[in-house]
């Protein structure tokens, strides 16, 4: 533990400790962290099976479930309830050569257009944040899964440092639910559905920095996008509106926030009861 009266120029500003250059040494360096493709390592501990289902709840632009499809050698049916985002799917199915092994579907939680029991795994990433009530949310796929089915379950939850204030603005300029993404409120509805959880395991900021240190420099991008929008606030809104200007600068904010802290995504691998 600190205290404030720790923090004086001399410590600051003095000669460095070796502690100190120990430091700063190892934060030159990677800490290796995992990249997003680590998803499929949990997404096989659902038990899904070559020849399975998987389904995909809010599948966007499929490219997820056209990996399902390659790794496992499974059936998917992705399901989401935004056209543009089905005729991106489409046109990516087309693409990555999955015709007739990955089917899309309009629709969304809390009533999938899918027989009970009809599924042996289902893959869930970022989605739970617009469920209008979680706990239906969960037992609705829950009823889709064969007994003993899983589900990997990947959601950006509010860290620690992050403020009621600042999930509030955030998650509203998203289009979520902001208690959606308090932990202690997640895991308390995924422990009064139909699901048992099997493993958690929390991602912080290790694909964002992954990003950073293999090329792709995703966040850097958002914190310089974010800085331009700060500085330029009233002109652009002038330009596009302030719900545009707001949603924009929020998708910035998510980037950022998960490297500061502020947001901590999670994996669950949930288990239905045999």
């Amino acid at each position: 533990m600190t205290n404030d009266t720790d923090f004086t120029l001399d410590v600051l500003y003095g000669a460095k400790p070796p502690a100190a250059a120990s430091l700063y040494g190892a934060l030159g360096q990677s800490q290796n962290p995992r990249p997003g493709e680590s998803l499929y390592k949990s997404f096989k501990e659902t038990g899904i099976k070559a020849e399975g289902l998987a389904v995909d709840v809010g599948c966007r632009d499929a490219a997820f479930a056209c990996n399902v499809v390659k790794f496992f050698k499974c059936r998917v049916i992705g399901i989401d309830p935004v056209d543009n985002n089905l005729r991106n799917a489409q046109a990516k199915v087309k693409q990555q050569g999955v015709v007739g092994q990955l089917d899309l579907l309009r629709g969304a939680l809390p009533l999938l257009p899918l027989k009970g029991e009809s599924c042996d795994a289902i893959w869930c990433s970022d989605v739970m944040t617009y469920a209008p009530d979680l706990r239906e949310c969960l037992d609705e796929c829950a009823r889709v899964l064969k007994p003993g089915g899983g589900m990997m379950l990947y959601q950006t939850l509010a860290g620690e440092s992050m403020t009621p204030a600042e999930s509030e603005w955030l998650f509203t300029r998203m289009g979520g639910v902001p208690r959606n993404h308090d932990q202690a409120y997640f895991e308390g509805a995924i422990k009064e559905s139909r699901f048992e959880i099997q493993k958690k395991d929390v991602i912080s900021s290790e694909f964002r920095e992954y990003f950073e240190e293999t090329g792709n420099r995703m966040t850097s991008l958002q914190l310089l996008r974010m800085a331009r929008m700060l500085r330029k606030r009233d002109a652009l809104i002038a330009e596009s509106g302030p719900v545009r200007y707001e949603a924009e600068l929020a998708e910035c904010y998510w980037g950022v926030w998960q490297m500061m802290g502020k947001l901590c995504p999670v994996v669950y691998v949930l288990k239905k009861p045999a």
